[in-house]
């Protein structure tokens, strides 16, 4: 339980259709993220964007997304979540 009141992240799991651009070593990713609170009857859904680069031939996370923020009780995300990288 959260004592400030905001709902408690429970579990994220991908939903539908993911659509990715790739740019040269840069790649922006939208995917539908259905996510559960505990106590909630009903799932939230939103899209989420999430940015990667390719390091030493894997693509990794340039940053946290917003289903991150959500997990660990983040109840405003800061604008970095859902802007590109410089």
């Amino acid at each position: 339980r959260d004592p400030r009141g905001l709902p408690v992240w429970r579990t994220s799991r991908l939903a539908g259709a993911i659509s990715a651009r790739v740019d040269g070593e840069r790649a922006r990713v939208v995917a539908t993220v259905l996510t559960r609170y505990a106590n909630d009857r009903e799932p939230s859904v939103e899209d989420d964007i999430i940015y990667l680069e390719r390091r030493a031939g894997s693509w990794r996370l340039s940053r946290p997304s917003a289903t991150f923020y959500r997990a660990i009780g983040v109840a405003e995300l800061p604008p970095s979540a859902l802007a590109p990288p410089n």
